[in-house]
């Protein structure tokens, strides 16, 4: 059976969302953060969290 909140989610805030509603550098960042696995700075998880509401 499907995660349902995980695809919503997948849909709702994908990586063209991102592109579009944040920052350039801050999605840098945030795929730095994803692509290595280093800590997500706490600057950066504001304005992710801001650009999500």
């Amino acid at each position: 059976m499907a995660n349902v909140p995980e695809i919503f989610g997948s849909m709702v805030f994908n990586d063209q969302k991102m592109q579009e509603r944040l920052p350039k550098a801050t999605y840098k960042a945030l795929k730095k953060t994803i692509q290595n696995g280093e800590p997500l700075d706490l600057s950066v998880a504001n304005v992710v969290a801001n650009a999500m509401k």
